[in-house]
């Protein structure tokens, strides 16, 4: 069937296959020959990227020669190793590039890693003192920047959920300075290419929307909070009175298995729709929307209120032209990792949608 201009936009390159991890847990060996197949079917054009832990880079080297054509390179979104404090989360960043960089190496030219994804340890997020969090962004910074090609790969650091659920005005806004002084904020936006190209030098928030036990998924009102804050900030002399538009760059990651909002009757727990998610990020966007209507997005289970023609995609009365899709899709909400690529499609083609 032919999928509208708006869809098509709206899903290309969307999911970064992620069979290595829970609930799916495939062996390496398995996991990388499915993502071979899958980029050979008719809905090659949704798959993002390989997600592998830097750690296990090394281990594809046995499969190079069979499965990784010279002339169409596989894409890679590397797993940090991160750290249970801010001294071993740096040290692991230092070796984790090194380990990319080797990996280029060895592959010249038929894998690429384009993303950096990993978890900030907790010590981030604890400390009031805006000098010690100027300085750990410093040092993180000049590892980034001591990065050959850094200008080549997107930083995606996840979020601690306390951060969002705590709200804190004074830490929010230290937060925010130091992600100003690593280059969020949408600086780079014009080097981006996500959905169609290779993403290059941002730096942008990894939001966790699910995980294996109900407990990890955050509520609507949650993610609502986060989508708006990944866009808006309140600041002004510490206080909540002022929207600052920063337009931070999400990656989404775990619990989007499915189109729209899906009940889990073996984890007790309503799944979030990876249309929801992605919808309420790019209409949030445009059109400044409060957090209530993006929570009314995120919970909306009624397909016929999602839309897709040639020109549009649209939920309800609200509408983003296709164009518009294309550059949100590269410099607001950019894929989501997923176990499972079988799953988000055969839900799409039940829909009636591809």
């Amino acid at each position: 069937m032919s999928v509208p201009a708006s869809l098509r936009a709206f899903l290309t390159g969307i999911v970064d296959y992620a069979g290595l991890f829970p609930p799916a847990k495939l062996p390496l060996e398995e996991a990388i020959r499915n993502y071979a197949r899958y980029r050979t079917e008719p809905e090659a054009w949704m798959l993002g990227r390989f997600v592998c832990p830097v750690n296990q880079l090394h281990e594809l080297r046995r499969f190079q020669d069979e499965l990784f054509p010279q002339s169409d390179s596989f894409r890679f979104s590397a797993l940090g190793t991160g750290g249970e404090n801010v001294s071993t989360f740096l040290a692991a960043l230092e070796r984790d590039l090194a380990d990319i960089v080797a990996f280029h190496k060895d592959f010249a030219g038929s894998a690429r890693v384009q993303v950096y994804e990993v978890k900030r340890p907790d010590e981030f997020f604890d400390t009031t003192s805006l000098d010690l969090i100027l300085s750990w962004h410093r040092k993180e910074a000049d590892l980034i920047k001591a990065y050959p090609d850094q200008g080549e790969l997107a930083w995606f650091f996840e979020v601690n959920p306390r951060f969002v659920n705590e709200n804190s005005p004074s830490q929010a806004i230290q937060w925010i300075r130091g992600m100003d002084y690593c280059g969020f904020g949408g600086v780079k936006r014009d080097a981006l290419g996500f959905g169609v190209d290779c993403p290059r030098g941002v730096v942008g928030l990894k939001v966790r929307c699910g995980g294996t036990t109900a407990a990890a998924f955050p509520s609507a009102a949650n993610l609502a909070t986060m989508l708006s804050q990944g866009g808006h900030i309140h600041t002004r002399s510490g206080s909540l009175s002022e929207w600052r538009w920063l337009g931070i760059t999400l990656k989404c990651t775990a619990g989007l298995h499915h189109p729209l909002p899906h009940w889990d009757a073996e984890l007790r727990v309503k799944m979030h729709g990876f249309i929801n998610v992605f919808g309420a990020g790019m209409l949030a966007e445009k059109h400044e929307l409060p957090e209530k209507e993006i929570q009314a997005i995120l919970e909306d289970e009624n397909p016929a209120h999602f839309t897709f023609t040639d020109s549009a995609f649209r939920w309800k009365d609200l509408d983003l032209a296709t164009e518009e899709i294309v550059e949100m899709r590269r410099t607001r909400m950019t894929s989501f990792g997923s176990c499972s690529f079988d799953d988000p499609r055969e839900d799409l083609k039940r829909l009636g949608w591809i």
